[in-house]
């Protein structure tokens, strides 16, 4: 029984530490809302700020940060990446990334113009006769959780949203068992961080009165 635990647990580090040093791409798909809600009128999302705060080396893998120097990235680069890549001794590869043409901002305002649409408003592209409601990305990360015999994988979303003077937060998380390090394994931990912060929308677009 031991042999077989040692071998699980090589097994598992020769996995978690294969293709891990470079940046992963994954796709993010956007879940359909299933709000009843019963509204009407245009809304125009002025700003979506990426207000995440990266660090260097941070002790946390839950805290954003690159492969490389952090001071030569630049905001347009760090708008790409949603996770951290780690071996199976917890130690922090590559970085992962969405896929080419895809920022955090543009992830979100998909999420929100799913819930908004289906709640009956009309996305604008103009400000005029719309309400306006900002967005600022407080947090959207996903880490590994390396582990005996599998891989954890966790994921957060923090958005703060104002309109018409009135401000609210949501918040989403999502985790999820694997073996190995795949995107599919990472997409999954999104999948349930954005359903469950879809659950949550309703109520916070309500209290800031849409």
């Amino acid at each position: 029984m031991k042999t077989i635990k040692i071998i699980c647990v090589l097994a598992l580090l020769a996995s978690t530490s294969a293709c891990v040093t470079g940046t992963r791409e994954i796709n993010l798909e956007t879940p359909n809302s299933t709000s009843s809600v019963s509204k009407d009128g245009l809304i125009y999302i002025a700003s979506i700020e990426d207000k995440r705060e990266f660090e260097q080396k941070p002790r946390k893998p839950e805290i954003p940060s690159v492969k490389g120097k952090l001071e030569s990235k630049t905001a347009t680069e760090l708008s790409t990446y949603i996770g951290r890549q780690r071996n199976g001794y917890g130690g922090a590869m590559g970085s992962v990334s969405l896929n080419e043409g895809s920022t955090v901002q543009s992830e979100v305002k998909k999420l929100i113009s799913s819930e908004l649409v289906a709640r009956g408003y009309t996305i604008s592209d103009t400000p005029e006769n719309a309400k306006s409601l900002d967005i600022d990305i407080e947090k959207f990360w996903a880490w590994m959780v390396p582990g005996f015999i599998s891989i954890g994988f966790e994921s957060e979303l923090l958005l703060k949203l104002e309109s018409q003077g009135s401000s609210s937060s949501v918040h989403g998380k999502g985790n999820n068992e694997g073996q190995v390090a795949s995107n599919a394994n990472w997409a999954l931990t999104y999948k349930r961080a954005y359903a469950d912060l879809l659950s949550k929308l309703a109520v916070a677009l309500d209290e800031i009165g849409l």
